[in-house]
């Protein structure tokens, strides 16, 4: 769980995207950009995508994949609960002028990518023991 949010922490720091209350337009004086367009060098350095806080409630997907298998009732119940405190979250920082919902369902997406890949990595039930390690 400690893993989400120290990654997204980091991505943040080599996105160069602004938070909308840094937008003209949002209430700020930065020009407002597409994601592919290059960012002027006369820009400060932007550090707001993806969205932190977020970040750390979807880091408890971590609950859902540790009760996948032995308690399927309760994994559910955690997975409706993290994507609700998530929202909670991210209704938040967007009601702020601190994220674009944009910010927070690709904070989502990451968490979810993170805790699953460990997943597989280590708690995956479903594989079949090694025959030849028995």
């Amino acid at each position: 769980m400690a893993l989400v949010p120290r990654i997204v922490g980091g991505l943040k720091t080599i996105t160069n995207a602004d938070c909308p209350w840094d937008i003209a337009g949002f209430g700020g004086t930065r020009l407002y950009l597409e994601w592919y367009l290059s960012r002027p060098a006369a820009l400060p350095h932007a550090a707001c995508f993806p969205g932190a806080h977020s970040s750390s409630a979807f880091a408890l997907f971590a609950l859902y994949f540790l009760w996948r298998e032995p308690q399927p009732q309760r994994a559910r119940v955690a997975l409706v609960g993290v994507l609700v405190l998530g929202a909670l979250f991210s209704f938040a920082q967007q009601s702020r002028g601190a994220h674009f919902l944009s910010h927070d369902l690709a904070s989502a997406l990451i968490a979810w990518l993170i805790c699953l890949g460990l997943y597989l990595q280590f708690f995956d039930y479903g594989k079949q023991p090694d025959a030849t390690q028995a």
